[in-house]
């Protein structure tokens, strides 16, 4: 009798946790907000594909789901979060990448490129620089030897 009433508690415990202990819905978005977001991504895929400048104004959405909707339309455009188009985040990375190699290589700093122009040439210079800033990836002298000498100590 004992191992009954023991189950049932345990049962009852089971389906009362998710109730009591999360009693507030998920925070998900609604119908509304779906069909906004994927209204927006839509029109920034046809907008990008058909040349046309970005354009976030709508009268069909208010309110938070407006703000749904150019997120869609921004997301479907190709505009990235930080403000960068899909041509400026390539000379980025771009920049990013030959300003890491040059680092590595011990070569200084070279902002010129035959590549980029205009915007993206600001862009791809401050992903250059920005990468000089960083550490280097190679390691030291020191730091190897370290490694060897902890590495000889804890041997077994």
């Amino acid at each position: 009798m004992l191992k009954i009433a023991m189950k049932i508690v345990l049962a009852l415990a089971v389906c009362a946790t998710p109730v009591l202990i999360a009693p507030v819905a998920a925070q998900a978005q609604n119908d509304a907000q779906q069909r906004a977001y994927q209204a927006g991504y839509q029109n920034g895929v046809n907008d990008r594909n058909q040349n046309k400048p970005l354009n976030l104004t709508t009268d069909n959405w208010h309110g938070q789901n407006l703000t749904v909707y150019q997120r869609g339309y921004e997301d479907g455009y190709g505009k990235r979060r930080n403000g960068q188009n899909d041509a400026q985040q390539r000379a980025y990375q771009a920049g990013h990448q030959n300003g890491v190699n040059d680092r590595n290589q011990n070569k200084p700093l070279n902002l010129t490129t035959d590549n980029w122009h205009g915007q993206n040439l600001k862009v791809y210079q401050r992903g250059s620089r920005v990468s000089r800033s960083q550490r280097p990836l190679a390691r030291t002298n020191r730091s190897v030897r370290s490694v060897r000498a902890l590495s000889q100590r804890f041997a077994v």
